[in-house]
């Protein structure tokens, strides 16, 4: 084969074009709860009037100062990690609709779960964010947060932070493109997700770190989800770890329905 003979070249990259996607079995990129009625985020969320290279260094927030923790600062974060941007058509994809963080094939496998105490306009709960129409679905009520702690080893950040991000990964999504490759394929995605959250913490000024030691089967119950179809990966306290006490429900997890 000749260095001008593309034909077999481009015999092998028609071959392994992947056209065999059924579009028709597409999966949702995000996950529906019809049944539990939508708390709406404030939509208007503002530019991050600071310098891209400050907000990853972590160097954004002034000194002293600590921000409040309410629903717009939550949408905020919401919306750079996993928020909706905008909508095209692909002759292979289908619709696709980009959110804030990158996806490897569009497919957005990664779910976002919070858990939280009580916050101005929120009351303390297990909620699932939902892109599709920007709004959070609440799991469970009640402050959760001692009791995720105990899952990470009674890490104090979990028990006292106001808010804790839990992102999971449905492997069917990112499987129906990548086959056996999906697995890898969702860390990178959670990677992106959690990159953007921290950076965007840094921004307005939250303190945040990422915990991927855990014990899973404890995580994935709080969240009601069953470790196999959808998993939890990480989770990602925001906020100070004296700002509340160590307080809330412990022991017994009631499961999901």
């Amino acid at each position: 084969m000749g260095n001008r003979d593309i034909d077999i070249a481009n015999r092998y990259h028609t071959a392994t074009k992947r056209l065999y996607l059924p579009l028709e079995h597409k999966p949702l990129a995000y996950k529906p709860y019809p049944e539990l009625f939508p708390i709406f985020l404030p939509t208007d969320v503002a530019s991050l009037e600071v310098p891209t290279l400050e907000a990853v260094a972590d160097r954004a927030a002034p000194e002293g100062v600590r921000p409040t923790h309410d629903l717009t600062s939550l949408a905020t974060l919401l919306f750079y990690t996993a928020g909706r941007i905008r909508q095209r058509d692909f002759t292979e994809a289908g619709t696709v609709t980009f959110r804030a963080a990158a996806s490897a094939g569009g497919l957005y496998p990664i779910e976002v779960y919070v858990v939280c105490g009580d916050l101005p306009d929120l009351a303390a709960g297990v909620y699932h964010f939902s892109p599709i129409d920007f709004a959070l679905r609440g799991l469970r009520e009640g402050d959760y947060r001692y009791a995720l702690s105990q899952a990470t080893g009674d890490d104090p950040a979990v028990a006292a932070a106001p808010v804790t991000l839990a992102f999971s990964a449905v492997f069917w999504r990112s499987a129906w493109k990548y086959q056996a490759r999906s697995y890898r394929y969702c860390f990178w995605d959670n990677g992106t997700m959690g990159a953007n959250w921290l950076a965007v913490a840094a921004a307005l000024g939250f303190p945040a770190k990422v915990l991927m030691g855990f014990v899973d089967d404890r995580v994935n119950h709080l969240l009601g989800i069953d470790g196999q179809r959808e998993a939890s990966l990480c989770l990602i306290p925001i906020g100070q770890a004296d700002e509340l006490p160590l307080t809330g429900e412990a022991g017994y997890v009631p499961p999901l329905a």
